[in-house]
């Protein structure tokens, strides 16, 4: 087959899967996003959650003031101090950083909250307030205690399930007579709390949070009144919603996708992020490429060596599509030119369609949270996870898809990137 050939079927094969999506694909997704919003927050019946986070960051920011800061995002756990600067700066102190627990085997309750205390007590006699990032699905209630929902990143602690985050740390760390005020939110709340409080001095109109990395979710900020699900909300003032997106469950799915997510551990499940996410994207690509060698489109050696192949990460493609020369899982001898041709191709195919869907998710957030109507004071996109920087010109791609959603609704936005997003917006919201 020559090289001509061999594209064309791979293009024709792409389609076949389903795995191209239109621009009125796009909008009949963003209107199923808009939809599935307002219905969640309602109460009523909807993939996505809408969790309401009771975060009031209208008072001024103390300075000078030490705070415990906790960051549980996807498979790492990292703990610091963080104290804010008369001059509009911060200082980040006494860091460490391990794997999150649950991550590589299985962990009871008790063990697990154990090694959340165990790291905050050596820095007890820094501060007695804690901001404390948990990046999984919670409820959060008025005293800024979380209720774990479910857990989502493969995490391995059953047991978990259900329980209050703060008020079992808080009753480990009462043995040793140390009792801080915790403040749970989610890591995507505390992205959009970053972009507030760290703007390098632009006017903005709105905040938008994103995180793509392992997983992925979306927070913005919403209207008390249009919050129907609580009661006895001052109906004149505004808080940040947790979205929750990545278990919106109205994007088209392709056989890849179905039988991927059916390998998974939570098959039906998050499904949009089963679909953009760093977890799952080398799943998500490995499935297509033996899909593709079943279709004749590899040479037998290669075929041969990717239908052994067990895993696939996200990193690894990532690698590849930047430099499909870097030594990889494809630079081995047994794919040709064209093979990696080929495995370039379906890759694409999937990122591109998670840039689209990414987009859809943004534009969702900044249009329900009424933002960029202003060309000279746009919403403030803050997006942080490697999934969506590490990947050359997938920031481009998100940025061109948004562009095509928002332009002709006369939207403006701007998507930036802060570093260490989640330790700065948990370290806002404790002081909060």
């Amino acid at each position: 087959m020559t090289t001509q050939n061999r594209k064309h079927k791979t293009i024709k094969f792409i389609e076949q899967q389903n795995l191209i999506l239109s621009s009125t694909d796009a909008e009949t997704i963003l209107n199923s996003f808009l939809n599935e919003m307002k219905l969640g927050l309602a109460g009523a019946k909807s993939s996505l959650a809408m969790i309401p986070t009771f975060i009031n960051v209208a008072k001024p920011l103390p300075v000078n003031k030490p705070v415990i800061v906790i960051d549980a995002g996807g498979t790492n756990l990292r703990v610091c101090t963080v104290t804010f600067k008369s001059d509009g700066t911060y200082q980040t102190e006494n860091f460490s950083k391990q794997s999150m627990p649950g991550v590589v085997a299985h962990i009871s309750k008790q063990d697990f909250f154990m090694k959340f205390a165990d790291l905050i007590k050596p820095l007890a006699h820094k501060s007695n307030t804690i901001g404390f990032c948990f990046s999984y699905p919670a409820k959060i209630y008025p005293n800024l205690d979380g209720r774990l929902l479910y857990w989502t990143k493969e995490i391995k602690a059953p047991e978990v399930e259900g329980e209050l985050i703060a008020e079992n740390i808080l009753s480990i760390l009462a043995n040793d007579n140390y009792t801080p005020r915790i403040t749970i939110l989610n890591d995507t709340v505390a992205t959009q709390l970053a972009g507030t409080f760290v703007s390098n001095g632009k006017q903005y109109d709105s905040y938008v949070g994103i995180i793509l990395g392992t997983g992925t979710n979306t927070a913005y900020t919403e209207e008390n009144s249009n919050i129907h699900k609580c009661d006895s909300l001052p109906q004149d003032q505004v808080q940040p919603i947790n979205v929750e997106s990545g278990s919106f469950d109205k994007c088209p799915q392709s056989e890849i996708d179905i039988t991927f997510d059916n390998s998974t551990m939570n098959p039906g499940e998050y499904i949009f992020e089963k679909m953009v996410a760093g977890a799952y994207r080398g799943g998500l690509c490995l499935e297509l490429l033996k899909s593709a060698s079943a279709a004749n489109l590899f040479s037998e050696t290669a075929s041969e060596e990717m239908l052994s192949w067990n895993s696939l990460e996200a990193w690894q493609i990532t690698h590849f599509l930047n430099d499909p020369t870097e030594d990889g899982p494809f630079s081995s001898s047994t794919f040709c030119t064209d093979d990696k041709l080929v495995a370039k191709e379906l890759c694409l195919a999937i990122t591109e369609r998670a840039a689209l869907l990414v987009a859809v998710n943004i534009a969702a957030a900044i249009i329900k949270g009424r933002g960029g109507r202003c060309e000279a004071t746009p919403c403030c996109v803050n997006v942080d996870g490697s999934t969506f920087h590490k990947l050359n010109g997938f920031k481009e791609s998100v940025e061109t898809e948004l562009h095509e959603l928002l332009d002709k609704r006369n939207v403006h936005f701007e998507l930036v990137h802060i570093e260490n997003a989640p330790v700065i917006g948990a370290a806002v919201a404790g002081l909060a």
